[in-house]
């Protein structure tokens, strides 16, 4: 079995954070927004591609969050995962690949996650004040 890395966004704007979903998905799972490490990027370098090229917006910072692993059919999968708060100002751009919403603490358990990150929605909701707290944004 193989072992992959996917680097996650947690966008975080006015209290609340976005998930997203390709809009022909079969089924009804939600994810954080993510991105592939292309060349010689570092995954900061990545998210940041990722956040201008399919949102529309880039991050007023950019920092670790932590990672968690996944047991999946075709092995493990890594998530590491980046907080990238959002000036008030900013605004996603929803386009026709994807479906968007936003989520305060008390819904981060609402919507059907993939098996990755309903981990880290759930470690999310009870480090909430820390991954947020202003010393980081």
């Amino acid at each position: 079995m193989s072992e992959r890395t996917r680097y996650a966004a947690i966008v975080e704007q006015d209290g609340r954070v976005l998930c997203v979903r390709p809009a022909n998905a079969a089924g009804d799972a939600w994810e954080f927004p993510s991105a592939s490490i292309e060349g010689d990027e570092t995954p900061e370098q990545a998210l940041s591609r990722m956040l201008e090229g399919e949102l529309g917006v880039r991050p007023r910072s950019l920092w670790y969050y932590d990672s968690f692993t996944t047991a999946t059919d075709g092995g493990d999968l890594n998530v590491d995962c980046y907080v990238c708060p959002l000036d008030d100002a900013s605004e996603v751009t929803q386009g026709d690949t994807l479906e968007s919403r936003w989520l305060s603490q008390a819904e981060l358990l609402d919507p059907q996650w993939t098996p990755s990150d309903r981990e880290v929605a759930t470690s999310l909701g009870v480090f909430w004040g820390q991954a947020f707290a202003p010393s980081h944004l």
